[in-house]
Protein backbone atom coordinates (compact mmCIF):
# COMPACT_ATOMS: atom_id res chain seq x y z
CA UNK A 1 0.00 0.00 0.00
CA UNK A 2 1.31 3.44 -0.97
CA UNK A 3 0.63 6.48 1.23
CA UNK A 4 0.66 10.14 0.15
CA UNK A 5 0.17 12.88 2.77
CA UNK A 6 -0.90 16.51 2.35
CA UNK A 7 -1.19 19.51 4.65
CA UNK A 8 -4.43 21.13 3.47
CA UNK A 9 -6.81 23.89 4.52
CA UNK A 10 -10.38 23.04 5.51
CA UNK A 11 -11.81 25.38 2.88
CA UNK A 12 -15.44 25.25 4.04
CA UNK A 13 -14.68 26.21 7.63
CA UNK A 14 -12.04 28.70 6.55
CA UNK A 15 -14.41 30.47 4.15
CA UNK A 16 -17.25 30.54 6.69
CA UNK A 17 -15.04 32.19 9.33
CA UNK A 18 -13.30 34.46 6.80
CA UNK A 19 -16.59 35.73 5.35
CA UNK A 20 -18.01 36.19 8.85
CA UNK A 21 -15.02 38.31 9.91
CA UNK A 22 -15.23 40.31 6.68
CA UNK A 23 -18.95 40.99 7.11
CA UNK A 24 -18.52 41.99 10.77
CA UNK A 25 -15.64 44.31 9.83
CA UNK A 26 -17.70 45.91 7.04
CA UNK A 27 -20.73 46.40 9.29
CA UNK A 28 -18.62 47.94 12.07
CA UNK A 29 -16.84 50.18 9.56
CA UNK A 30 -20.14 51.18 7.98
CA UNK A 31 -21.63 52.41 11.24
CA UNK A 32 -18.36 54.06 12.33
CA UNK A 33 -17.21 55.37 8.95
CA UNK A 34 -17.39 59.03 9.95
CA UNK A 35 -15.50 58.50 13.20
CA UNK A 36 -12.78 56.40 11.57
CA UNK A 37 -12.20 58.70 8.60
CA UNK A 38 -12.18 61.73 10.88
CA UNK A 39 -9.52 60.17 13.10
CA UNK A 40 -7.37 59.22 10.11
CA UNK A 41 -7.84 62.66 8.55
CA UNK A 42 -7.08 64.68 11.67
CA UNK A 43 -4.27 62.53 13.06
CA UNK A 44 -3.52 61.92 16.72
CA UNK A 45 -3.58 58.76 18.82
CA UNK A 46 -6.85 57.39 17.40
CA UNK A 47 -5.35 57.29 13.90
CA UNK A 48 -2.88 54.66 15.12
CA UNK A 49 -5.55 52.85 17.12
CA UNK A 50 -7.67 52.31 14.00
CA UNK A 51 -4.62 51.43 11.90
CA UNK A 52 -3.63 48.91 14.57
CA UNK A 53 -7.12 47.40 14.53
CA UNK A 54 -6.92 47.10 10.74
CA UNK A 55 -3.57 45.31 10.91
CA UNK A 56 -4.94 43.12 13.70
CA UNK A 57 -7.84 41.99 11.53
CA UNK A 58 -5.42 41.36 8.65
CA UNK A 59 -3.14 39.29 10.90
CA UNK A 60 -6.15 37.29 12.12
CA UNK A 61 -7.20 36.51 8.55
CA UNK A 62 -3.65 35.39 7.72
CA UNK A 63 -3.57 33.12 10.78
CA UNK A 64 -6.91 31.54 9.85
CA UNK A 65 -5.31 29.28 7.26
CA UNK A 66 -2.91 27.92 9.87
CA UNK A 67 -5.81 27.41 12.28
CA UNK A 68 -7.80 25.38 9.76
CA UNK A 69 -4.89 23.41 8.33
CA UNK A 70 -5.22 19.65 8.67
CA UNK A 71 -3.50 16.53 7.36
CA UNK A 72 -5.01 14.24 4.74
CA UNK A 73 -3.40 10.92 3.90
CA UNK A 74 -4.18 8.87 0.80
CA UNK A 75 -3.50 5.13 0.65
CA UNK A 76 -3.84 3.80 -2.90
CA UNK A 77 -4.12 0.06 -3.63
CA UNK A 78 -5.94 -2.22 -6.06
CA UNK A 79 -9.30 -1.53 -4.39
CA UNK A 80 -9.22 2.26 -4.53
CA UNK A 81 -8.26 5.26 -2.40
CA UNK A 82 -8.44 5.18 1.38
CA UNK A 83 -8.64 8.76 2.71
CA UNK A 84 -7.74 9.37 6.34
CA UNK A 85 -8.44 12.60 8.22
CA UNK A 86 -7.60 12.21 11.87
CA UNK A 87 -9.54 9.16 13.05
CA UNK A 88 -11.99 9.27 10.17
CA UNK A 89 -11.51 7.04 7.14
CA UNK A 90 -13.42 6.59 3.91
CA UNK A 91 -12.76 4.67 0.72
CA UNK A 92 -13.44 5.60 -2.90
CA UNK A 93 -13.37 2.61 -5.24
CA UNK A 94 -11.43 2.83 -8.51
CA UNK A 95 -14.62 1.71 -10.27
CA UNK A 96 -16.42 4.81 -8.99
CA UNK A 97 -13.81 7.41 -9.97
CA UNK A 98 -14.83 8.88 -13.32
CA UNK A 99 -12.51 11.90 -13.42
CA UNK A 100 -9.82 13.79 -11.48
CA UNK A 101 -9.49 17.49 -12.15
CA UNK A 102 -6.24 19.36 -11.37
CA UNK A 103 -6.79 23.12 -11.30
CA UNK A 104 -3.99 25.68 -11.33
CA UNK A 105 -4.25 28.37 -8.66
CA UNK A 106 -2.00 31.13 -7.37
CA UNK A 107 0.82 29.38 -5.50
CA UNK A 108 -1.07 26.09 -5.20
CA UNK A 109 -3.30 23.61 -7.00
CA UNK A 110 -6.84 22.35 -6.45
CA UNK A 111 -7.63 18.66 -6.85
CA UNK A 112 -11.24 17.55 -7.44
CA UNK A 113 -12.17 13.86 -7.55
CA UNK A 114 -15.51 13.07 -9.26
CA UNK A 115 -17.42 9.80 -8.91
CA UNK A 116 -20.16 8.15 -10.93
CA UNK A 117 -23.59 9.74 -10.59
CA UNK A 118 -22.47 13.02 -8.99
CA UNK A 119 -21.84 16.38 -10.68
CA UNK A 120 -20.15 17.85 -7.59
CA UNK A 121 -16.73 16.56 -6.53
CA UNK A 122 -16.75 13.72 -4.02
CA UNK A 123 -13.48 15.07 -2.63
CA UNK A 124 -11.61 18.31 -3.19
CA UNK A 125 -8.55 19.78 -1.56
CA UNK A 126 -5.94 22.50 -2.13
CA UNK A 127 -2.20 21.95 -1.79
CA UNK A 128 1.06 23.56 -2.89
CA UNK A 129 2.75 20.14 -2.83
CA UNK A 130 2.90 19.54 -6.57
CA UNK A 131 5.21 16.57 -6.12
CA UNK A 132 2.67 14.93 -3.83
CA UNK A 133 -0.13 15.55 -6.34
CA UNK A 134 1.98 14.03 -9.13
CA UNK A 135 2.63 11.00 -6.92
CA UNK A 136 -1.07 10.57 -6.12
CA UNK A 137 -2.02 10.68 -9.81
CA UNK A 138 0.75 8.25 -10.72
CA UNK A 139 -0.51 5.79 -8.09
CA UNK A 140 -4.04 6.01 -9.51
CA UNK A 141 -2.71 5.32 -13.01
CA UNK A 142 -1.08 2.12 -11.75
CA UNK A 143 -4.54 0.59 -11.31
CA UNK A 144 -6.70 2.32 -13.96
CA UNK A 145 -6.18 3.75 -17.44
CA UNK A 146 -6.41 7.55 -17.38
CA UNK A 147 -6.17 9.96 -20.31
CA UNK A 148 -5.36 13.61 -19.66
CA UNK A 149 -6.52 16.76 -21.44
CA UNK A 150 -5.59 20.38 -20.74
CA UNK A 151 -8.50 22.81 -20.74
CA UNK A 152 -9.00 26.55 -20.34
CA UNK A 153 -12.14 28.40 -19.27
CA UNK A 154 -13.61 31.66 -20.48
CA UNK A 155 -12.30 33.47 -17.40
CA UNK A 156 -8.72 32.42 -18.13
CA UNK A 157 -8.66 29.57 -15.60
CA UNK A 158 -6.62 26.50 -16.56
CA UNK A 159 -6.95 22.88 -15.48
CA UNK A 160 -6.11 19.34 -16.51
CA UNK A 161 -8.72 16.57 -16.65
CA UNK A 162 -7.68 12.98 -15.97
CA UNK A 163 -10.52 10.78 -17.27
CA UNK A 164 -10.74 7.17 -16.11
CA UNK A 165 -11.30 5.33 -19.40
CA UNK A 166 -12.31 2.11 -17.66
CA UNK A 167 -15.25 3.91 -16.04
CA UNK A 168 -16.01 6.73 -18.49
CA UNK A 169 -16.98 4.40 -21.36
CA UNK A 170 -20.12 3.37 -19.53
CA UNK A 171 -20.70 6.65 -17.70
CA UNK A 172 -20.41 9.43 -20.28
CA UNK A 173 -23.42 11.09 -18.71
CA UNK A 174 -21.47 11.65 -15.49
CA UNK A 175 -18.76 13.60 -17.31
CA UNK A 176 -21.38 15.65 -19.16
CA UNK A 177 -23.07 16.45 -15.85
CA UNK A 178 -19.74 17.57 -14.37
CA UNK A 179 -19.08 19.91 -17.30
CA UNK A 180 -22.63 21.21 -17.17
CA UNK A 181 -22.12 21.94 -13.49
CA UNK A 182 -18.90 23.81 -14.41
CA UNK A 183 -20.90 26.22 -16.55
CA UNK A 184 -23.43 26.74 -13.77
CA UNK A 185 -20.64 27.30 -11.24
CA UNK A 186 -19.03 29.94 -13.46
CA UNK A 187 -22.32 31.79 -13.72
CA UNK A 188 -22.69 31.66 -9.94
CA UNK A 189 -19.13 32.98 -9.51
CA UNK A 190 -19.82 35.86 -11.90
CA UNK A 191 -23.09 36.66 -10.12
CA UNK A 192 -21.37 36.59 -6.71
CA UNK A 193 -18.55 38.81 -7.97
CA UNK A 194 -21.08 41.22 -9.49
CA UNK A 195 -23.16 41.36 -6.31
CA UNK A 196 -20.00 41.82 -4.22
CA UNK A 197 -18.88 44.68 -6.45
CA UNK A 198 -22.30 46.36 -6.23
CA UNK A 199 -22.36 45.93 -2.44
CA UNK A 200 -18.87 47.40 -2.04
CA UNK A 201 -19.64 50.35 -4.33
CA UNK A 202 -22.95 50.86 -2.54
CA UNK A 203 -21.15 50.71 0.79
CA UNK A 204 -18.78 53.49 -0.25
CA UNK A 205 -21.53 55.63 -1.81
CA UNK A 206 -23.91 55.27 1.13
CA UNK A 207 -21.10 55.95 3.58
CA UNK A 208 -20.19 59.14 1.74
CA UNK A 209 -23.84 60.20 1.60
CA UNK A 210 -24.26 59.57 5.31
CA UNK A 211 -21.09 61.50 6.01
CA UNK A 212 -22.90 64.82 5.85
CA UNK A 213 -20.67 66.51 8.42
CA UNK A 214 -17.27 65.89 6.84
CA UNK A 215 -16.40 69.56 6.28
CA UNK A 216 -17.74 73.06 6.69
CA UNK A 217 -21.42 73.58 6.03
CA UNK A 218 -24.41 75.65 7.09
CA UNK A 219 -27.30 73.94 8.90
CA UNK A 220 -30.15 75.67 10.72
CA UNK A 221 -28.50 79.09 10.26
CA UNK A 222 -25.33 77.88 11.97
CA UNK A 223 -21.90 77.05 10.58
CA UNK A 224 -20.62 73.56 11.36
CA UNK A 225 -17.31 71.83 10.94
CA UNK A 226 -18.43 68.20 10.75
CA UNK A 227 -20.69 67.96 13.83
CA UNK A 228 -19.12 70.88 15.70
CA UNK A 229 -20.91 74.27 15.81
CA UNK A 230 -18.57 77.20 15.15
CA UNK A 231 -19.80 79.72 17.67
CA UNK A 232 -19.85 83.30 16.46
CA UNK A 233 -19.41 82.50 12.76
CA UNK A 234 -22.17 84.11 10.71
CA UNK A 235 -23.21 81.94 7.73
CA UNK A 236 -23.04 84.84 5.25
CA UNK A 237 -19.70 86.12 6.53
CA UNK A 238 -17.32 83.20 6.10
CA UNK A 239 -15.29 82.27 3.03
CA UNK A 240 -13.78 78.88 2.21
CA UNK A 241 -10.11 79.34 1.27
CA UNK A 242 -9.70 75.72 0.30
CA UNK A 243 -9.01 72.42 1.99
CA UNK A 244 -9.59 72.62 5.72
CA UNK A 245 -9.42 76.42 6.06
CA UNK A 246 -12.14 79.08 6.23
CA UNK A 247 -12.02 82.74 7.14
CA UNK A 248 -14.78 84.94 8.56
CA UNK A 249 -14.94 88.58 9.64
CA UNK A 250 -12.78 88.02 12.72
CA UNK A 251 -10.81 84.76 12.59
CA UNK A 252 -9.10 82.09 10.51
CA UNK A 253 -10.25 78.50 11.16
CA UNK A 254 -8.42 75.25 10.48
CA UNK A 255 -10.26 71.96 11.05
CA UNK A 256 -12.91 73.99 12.85
CA UNK A 257 -10.48 75.55 15.34
CA UNK A 258 -9.56 79.25 15.58
CA UNK A 259 -5.97 79.95 14.53
CA UNK A 260 -5.10 82.74 16.96
CA UNK A 261 -1.65 83.26 15.44
CA UNK A 262 -3.02 84.12 11.96
CA UNK A 263 -3.48 87.72 10.85
CA UNK A 264 -7.07 87.66 9.59
CA UNK A 265 -6.74 90.75 7.36
CA UNK A 266 -3.75 89.55 5.31
CA UNK A 267 -4.20 85.77 5.52
CA UNK A 268 -4.58 84.07 2.13
CA UNK A 269 -3.92 80.78 0.39
CA UNK A 270 -0.84 80.63 -1.83
CA UNK A 271 -1.38 77.26 -3.44
CA UNK A 272 -2.28 73.74 -2.45
CA UNK A 273 -1.42 73.50 1.29
CA UNK A 274 0.53 76.76 1.62
CA UNK A 275 -0.70 80.02 3.17
CA UNK A 276 0.67 83.45 3.96
CA UNK A 277 -0.08 86.57 6.00
CA UNK A 278 1.93 89.68 6.88
CA UNK A 279 4.01 87.71 9.37
CA UNK A 280 5.17 84.79 7.26
CA UNK A 281 4.48 81.76 5.10
CA UNK A 282 2.85 78.60 6.45
CA UNK A 283 2.27 75.05 5.32
CA UNK A 284 -0.19 72.37 6.33
CA UNK A 285 1.35 69.33 7.98
CA UNK A 286 -0.72 66.39 6.78
CA UNK A 287 1.10 63.09 7.20
CA UNK A 288 1.04 59.86 9.17
CA UNK A 289 3.56 60.93 11.76
CA UNK A 290 1.86 63.81 13.55
CA UNK A 291 -1.41 65.61 14.15
CA UNK A 292 -2.53 67.82 11.29
CA UNK A 293 -1.77 71.50 11.78
CA UNK A 294 -0.62 74.64 9.99
CA UNK A 295 2.99 75.52 10.79
CA UNK A 296 5.28 78.40 9.81
CA UNK A 297 8.00 77.71 7.27
CA UNK A 298 11.36 78.36 8.87
CA UNK A 299 14.41 79.39 6.92
CA UNK A 300 16.10 82.21 5.09
CA UNK A 301 13.54 83.21 2.46
CA UNK A 302 11.85 86.48 1.56
CA UNK A 303 8.33 86.33 2.97
CA UNK A 304 7.10 89.38 1.08
CA UNK A 305 7.87 87.98 -2.40
CA UNK A 306 7.33 84.25 -1.77
CA UNK A 307 4.80 82.81 -4.24
CA UNK A 308 3.82 79.71 -6.18
CA UNK A 309 5.00 79.28 -9.77
CA UNK A 310 2.07 77.10 -10.77
CA UNK A 311 -0.02 74.21 -9.53
CA UNK A 312 2.99 71.99 -8.91
CA UNK A 313 5.63 72.00 -6.19
CA UNK A 314 7.74 74.97 -7.36
CA UNK A 315 7.85 78.31 -5.50
CA UNK A 316 10.08 81.35 -5.63
CA UNK A 317 10.93 84.59 -3.88
CA UNK A 318 13.08 87.45 -5.12
CA UNK A 319 16.25 85.49 -4.46
CA UNK A 320 15.73 81.78 -5.06
CA UNK A 321 13.70 79.02 -6.65
CA UNK A 322 12.34 76.41 -4.24
CA UNK A 323 11.07 72.87 -4.47
CA UNK A 324 8.47 71.75 -1.94
CA UNK A 325 9.26 68.34 -0.49
CA UNK A 326 5.85 66.70 -0.22
CA UNK A 327 7.22 63.69 1.66
CA UNK A 328 9.34 64.65 4.62
CA UNK A 329 10.12 63.77 8.20
CA UNK A 330 7.85 65.51 10.70
CA UNK A 331 8.94 69.05 11.65
CA UNK A 332 11.41 69.23 8.77
CA UNK A 333 11.54 72.32 6.58
CA UNK A 334 9.68 71.56 3.34
CA UNK A 335 11.60 74.21 1.36
CA UNK A 336 14.57 73.10 -0.70
CA UNK A 337 16.56 75.66 -2.72
CA UNK A 338 17.13 74.66 -6.36
CA UNK A 339 20.45 75.81 -7.78
CA UNK A 340 20.04 76.14 -11.55
CA UNK A 341 22.86 77.65 -13.59
CA UNK A 342 21.92 80.88 -15.42
CA UNK A 343 18.38 80.86 -13.98
CA UNK A 344 16.74 84.30 -14.07
CA UNK A 345 14.65 84.36 -10.91
CA UNK A 346 12.80 87.54 -11.86
CA UNK A 347 11.30 86.12 -15.07
CA UNK A 348 11.00 82.39 -14.34
CA UNK A 349 7.47 81.07 -14.88
CA UNK A 350 5.98 77.60 -14.99
CA UNK A 351 3.97 77.04 -18.18
CA UNK A 352 2.48 73.65 -17.26
CA UNK A 353 3.54 70.67 -15.12
CA UNK A 354 6.35 69.81 -17.57
CA UNK A 355 7.69 73.11 -18.86
CA UNK A 356 9.03 76.37 -17.41
CA UNK A 357 11.01 79.23 -18.90
CA UNK A 358 12.64 82.55 -18.13
CA UNK A 359 13.90 85.27 -20.44
CA UNK A 360 16.94 83.25 -21.43
CA UNK A 361 16.13 79.54 -21.53
CA UNK A 362 13.54 76.78 -21.35
CA UNK A 363 13.45 74.16 -18.58
CA UNK A 364 12.01 70.65 -18.46
CA UNK A 365 10.32 70.17 -15.10
CA UNK A 366 10.91 66.86 -13.33
CA UNK A 367 9.57 65.88 -9.94
CA UNK A 368 12.26 67.63 -7.92
CA UNK A 369 14.25 69.73 -10.35
CA UNK A 370 14.42 71.85 -13.50
CA UNK A 371 16.57 70.68 -16.39
CA UNK A 372 17.85 73.45 -18.69
CA UNK A 373 17.11 72.74 -22.37
CA UNK A 374 19.94 74.48 -24.19
CA UNK A 375 18.69 73.39 -27.62
CA UNK A 376 15.39 75.27 -27.25
CA UNK A 377 14.66 78.89 -28.18
CA UNK A 378 13.04 80.59 -25.18
CA UNK A 379 11.64 83.56 -27.08
CA UNK A 380 9.57 81.40 -29.45
CA UNK A 381 8.84 78.47 -27.13
CA UNK A 382 5.16 77.68 -26.60
CA UNK A 383 3.16 74.85 -25.08
CA UNK A 384 0.66 73.27 -27.50
CA UNK A 385 -0.99 70.89 -25.02
CA UNK A 386 -0.08 68.59 -22.15
CA UNK A 387 2.01 66.35 -24.44
CA UNK A 388 3.50 68.64 -27.06
CA UNK A 389 5.42 71.94 -27.21
CA UNK A 390 7.44 73.72 -29.88
CA UNK A 391 9.75 76.61 -30.68
CA UNK A 392 10.72 78.13 -34.01
CA UNK A 393 13.02 75.21 -34.82
CA UNK A 394 11.53 71.99 -33.47
CA UNK A 395 8.50 70.21 -32.08
CA UNK A 396 8.93 68.40 -28.75
CA UNK A 397 6.82 65.62 -27.26
CA UNK A 398 6.76 63.79 -23.93
CA UNK A 399 8.12 60.26 -24.15
CA UNK A 400 6.94 58.67 -20.91
CA UNK A 401 4.59 55.72 -21.58
CA UNK A 402 4.30 56.74 -25.21
CA UNK A 403 1.43 54.90 -26.87
CA UNK A 404 3.52 53.49 -29.74
CA UNK A 405 6.64 51.49 -30.50
CA UNK A 406 8.62 54.68 -31.09
CA UNK A 407 12.30 54.30 -30.34
CA UNK A 408 12.20 57.26 -27.93
CA UNK A 409 9.48 55.93 -25.62
CA UNK A 410 10.62 55.97 -21.97
CA UNK A 411 9.43 54.86 -18.55
CA UNK A 412 10.55 58.09 -16.86
CA UNK A 413 9.61 61.70 -17.55
CA UNK A 414 11.50 62.94 -20.60
CA UNK A 415 11.01 64.52 -24.00
CA UNK A 416 12.30 64.16 -27.55
CA UNK A 417 12.36 66.09 -30.82
CA UNK A 418 9.68 65.06 -33.31
CA UNK A 419 11.82 64.33 -36.35
CA UNK A 420 10.74 65.80 -39.71
CA UNK A 421 8.00 67.97 -38.16
CA UNK A 422 7.74 71.51 -39.55
CA UNK A 423 7.66 73.63 -36.39
CA UNK A 424 6.33 76.92 -37.85
CA UNK A 425 3.20 75.23 -39.27
CA UNK A 426 2.75 72.54 -36.62
CA UNK A 427 -0.67 72.79 -34.90
CA UNK A 428 -3.03 70.61 -32.90
CA UNK A 429 -6.17 69.46 -34.74
CA UNK A 430 -7.92 67.53 -31.97
CA UNK A 431 -7.13 65.14 -29.14
CA UNK A 432 -3.87 63.28 -29.98
CA UNK A 433 -3.96 64.57 -33.59
CA UNK A 434 -1.66 67.21 -35.10
CA UNK A 435 -0.62 68.46 -38.51
CA UNK A 436 1.93 70.61 -40.28
CA UNK A 437 2.22 71.64 -43.91
CA UNK A 438 3.55 68.22 -44.89
CA UNK A 439 1.68 65.57 -42.93
CA UNK A 440 -0.52 64.64 -39.97
CA UNK A 441 0.68 63.16 -36.69
CA UNK A 442 -0.76 61.09 -33.85
CA UNK A 443 0.95 61.44 -30.48
CA UNK A 444 -0.48 59.63 -27.46
CA UNK A 445 0.82 58.68 -24.04
CA UNK A 446 -2.59 58.02 -22.49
Amino acid sequence: MNTVKFKIVDRKRYLVVFISILLIALVVLFFNFITVTRAIDEGGVMRYVYIGVGFGVLALVIQLKKLFTKELSFDVDELGIAIREGREKRIISHQNIVMVKRIQAAGSELVHIYVVGKSAPELNFESNDRTGINTLLARLEQYQSYISADRQGGLGERWTEYINQNVAQNNKGSINEVRKQEGTSKKIVLIVLGVTFVVLVGFVVISLLLEDNRGYEVRDDKVYYKDKVLEGVVPDSYRHLGGNVIIDSTHVYYLGDVQTWADRTTFKMLDNKFYTDKNGVYYEVDNWFSKNEIKPIEGDYDKATFKALGNGSLYKDKNNLYHIKLKMIDNANPLEVLKIENLDIATIEQLNPYWAKDKGQVYFVTWENLRPCAEMDASSFEVIDSKVAKDKNHVYYLTRDLGSDHVNATKKEDYAILDDADAPTFVRIKHNSYEDKNTTWTISND
